[in-house]
């Protein structure tokens, strides 16, 4: 059965949910700059981005931090490896507990 009505509301609705999201997010974004404003003082510090040297900074920052990450993931895998490779010795008696010498701190 056609009805007309239903495919009216459902254009409608395809419509406005968009423009209604769209507003939230305006309205979110606005409060959020406004908030950040009250605690620098001012709208247009609170939209200012960082100068160029300090720019150059956070990604020299970020870049440290990501090499640094890389390092700490590539340290992960080969400790994992030995700990397969040892626990595997163990559990086949080719290694023997009390002949590791284990530091004992």
């Amino acid at each position: 059965m056609f009805d007309p009505w239903r495919q009216r509301c459902t254009k409608i609705k395809d419509y406005i949910l968009p423009l209604v999201f769209a507003k939230r997010l305006c309205d979110v974004f606005d409060d959020e700059i406004d908030r950040i404003a009250v605690e620098l003082g001012s709208r247009k510090k609170a939209l200012a981005l960082p100068r160029q040297d300090e720019q150059q900074k956070i990604v020299n920052a970020l870049d440290s931090i990501e090499d640094k990450t890389q390092v700490a993931l590539r340290k992960q895998a080969v400790l994992q490896d030995l700990f397969r490779t040892l626990l595997h010795q163990l559990m086949t008696v080719k290694t023997r507990v009390h002949d590791l010498e284990l530091p004992i701190q």
